[in-house]
């Protein structure tokens, strides 16, 4: 996960240490990719024409603890590149595969996308997968909704591996149009 930690991050340790199907054997953060100028004042000007709600993306606190034995599935929470393992389950946004929501949702405005698509993904196999809305007016609140759904999306993955079990290349027909 990323350090300092965002608040969908901590919803999702959270959720991982309630599930009665999992045991949380660590948590270890790394440091979170900075934002560019440009893409921080575009996120900040958003913020303050658009009602986003309760901020994905906001400080939390979290402890951090360290693998007490071996473990089965790595979870990568980062908005960053995920280290080369075998079982890392992680996700990825939008037909570009990004790893960080608001990119993609930046990229789905400007093609004037209607929906953006999020796997929680296990090497080349998706485990999971919700859709989201690209409200064309805003990047910013549909990454952020997203993240917050995404919280709920990586523990229900982990919890039904192999779940889908889709190859990714099935996955990357374009979504349909949002309902509405």
């Amino acid at each position: 996960m990323d350090r300092p930690t965002p608040a969908w991050q901590r919803k999702v340790v959270a959720g991982l240490r309630a599930s009665p199907s999992l045991e949380l054997a660590g948590v270890r953060a790394v440091p979170r990719k900075r934002m560019g100028a440009v893409w921080r004042a575009h996120r900040a000007i958003e913020r303050r024409l658009f009602p986003i709600g309760r901020d994905a993306l906001a400080v939390a606190e979290l402890d951090e603890a360290e693998a007490r034995a071996p473990t089965d599935l790595l979870i990568w929470l980062s908005e960053s590149a995920p280290p080369d393992v075998d079982r890392a389950l992680r996700l990825v946004h939008g037909p570009a595969g990004d790893d960080d929501a608001g990119a993609a949702f930046r990229r789905a405005v400007a093609e004037d996308a209607p929906s953006l698509t999020t796997e929680a993904r296990l090497g080349d196999r998706v485990v999971a997968r919700t859709v989201s809305a690209v409200r064309p007016f805003s990047a910013e609140l549909g990454a952020n909704l997203a993240r917050w759904k995404a919280a709920d999306l990586v523990v229900r993955a982990a919890e039904r591996l192999p779940g889908l079990d889709e190859p990714v290349a099935a996955s990357t027909a374009p979504a349909r149009e949002a309902p509405g």
